[in-house]
């Protein structure tokens, strides 16, 4: 699309009959300025001033803040409502697509005028206009963000660090991720760190990744690592973390990814192929200790886990972490420990575990269901699994399910005495995760 239409302010989507064609972007204002500023003030007086005798009906202004790119058109309250009658849901799907290229993080005021034109007794050709009136500020989300200087002493993670804060609907909060390797790299390695952990966790897996030219992105949920911590429970949702890493992947516009995945970030990035545009930019997949979380229920292990995360008056990410990792020095424990001053940065890692659906109407389970009908039936690439052999919650009985679940999924490599954070191990895993995949 041309640069010169990235900011117009009048849209509009020619739609197909309805037997749900897509719909396509209709840019007619490419000539003079004189014949642009008459095309803007004549659409927005088409969209404004619509008469009964074109068939026209003008919709009541709709305040969509809350809505992301993602999800506006997940929603099925949402109808655009024709001349007597309701557009398809397949013909709402058009207009969404339309609508997804131009969303504001947070939503935008809009009018919706529908002119129709009849063809047929029974076909009807609809043409959506959308004309911003306003672009509301971002919600605003209490949030910390911790101190650059808790850094400066972190042990070999010297890797380039990039933020963003206009991510749509995270408009205000800075979200980190560690980007190294060429940018035009043949493949990347996506790896999403679990709780209560940053991307710290993957610093003995990032320089084999490298070593074979790869590209490797390393985000920090919000809560963790370098990006802003919220710190009111209630905004951690499930979707709140799935949408992140979505619009962090289309903002950098990372293909051929190979998804590695632990913990949390295995209950997140399972249900990333759900989402279109990520299928099509997924090759390969490397799991550890995680699973697909559909509402089937809890174990005593992680009820414990939930309790203690939610109530323990101090929580000491590095000391959990090294309960099962011995071989971490004192410095590993405080790297993991420091992108929590005190316990005001503590929100997201607190509240992490008791956002895992494990009731079937908890967020997150319909996708994650979807998910297991993508990696059981439609999976087609290359996957690794390794798996700590000592995890009590998703250790072996666990991770052999996964197993049995992910199409073509070949035997793991169990590391028998490694635990939950079995990429403490990565200089084991991640050369031979590499050799499956005939990179080494």
């Amino acid at each position: 699309m041309p640069e010169r239409c990235k900011n117009s302010t009048i849209l509009q989507a020619a739609l197909g009959p309805a037997t749900g064609q897509s719909g396509r972007l209709v840019l007619p204002w490419t000539g003079s300025f004189l014949q642009w500023v008459t095309a803007l003030m004549l659409g927005v007086a088409m969209g404004l001033f619509c008469v009964p005798p074109l068939g026209c009906q003008r919709f009541a202004a709709r305040n969509f803040k809350g809505y992301t790119r993602q999800n506006i058109c997940r929603d099925k309250s949402l109808e655009f409502q024709g001349f007597g009658a309701k557009v398809t849901e397949n013909k709402q799907g058009a207009v969404c697509k339309v609508l997804s290229s131009y969303w504001s993080g947070q939503g935008q005021l809009i009018l919706f005028s529908v002119i129709h034109h009849r063809l047929t007794e029974s076909r009807y050709i609809d043409r959506l206009r959308v004309v911003t009136r306003e672009a509301p500020q971002p919600m605003t989300i209490a949030a910390v963000r911790t101190p650059e200087d808790r850094f400066a002493n972190i042990p070999d993670f010297d890797y380039p660090v990039y933020y963003a804060d206009d991510l749509p609907g995270y408009e205000g909060l800075r979200a980190a991720w560690i980007d190294t390797g060429p940018a035009d790299a043949e493949k990347t390695f996506l790896c999403l760190h679990g709780e209560p952990s940053w991307s710290f966790l993957y610093r003995k897996m990032i320089p084999h990744f490298t070593a074979t030219g790869a590209r490797v992105v390393c985000p920090d949920f919000f809560g963790f690592g370098r990006s802003d911590k919220p710190t009111e429970l209630e905004t951690y949702t499930f979707d709140f973390h799935r949408n992140h890493i979505l619009a962090l992947v289309e903002r950098l516009d990372l293909k051929n990814v190979t998804l590695v995945m632990h913990d949390w970030g295995g209950i997140i990035g399972l249900t990333l192929p759900v989402d279109e545009d990520f299928k099509g930019r997924l090759s390969r997949l490397i799991i550890m200790n995680t699973a697909l979380a559909i509402g089937a229920g809890e174990s005593a292990g992680f009820n414990k886990w939930k309790e203690y995360a939610l109530t323990t008056p101090i929580f000491d990410a590095g000391e959990i972490i090294a309960g099962k990792t011995p071989q971490l020095t004192a410095e590993e424990v405080a790297a993991y420990n420091a992108p929590y001053p005190d316990s005001s940065y503590q929100s997201g890692a607190r509240t992490f575990p008791a956002l895992v659906p494990v009731s079937p109407d908890m967020d997150g389970v319909a996708v994650s269901k979807q998910a297991v009908a993508f990696w059981s039936s439609e999976w087609s690439g290359a996957s690794f699994m390794a798996i700590g052999g000592t995890d009590p919650v998703v250790g072996p009985p666990v991770m052999n399910i996964m197993c049995r679940l992910i199409k073509g999924c070949p035997e793991p490599l169990l590391i028998k005495d490694a635990g939950h954070f079995v990429q403490e191990w990565g200089d084991v895993v991640a050369p031979a995760a590499l050799k499956a995949f005939g990179d080494i």
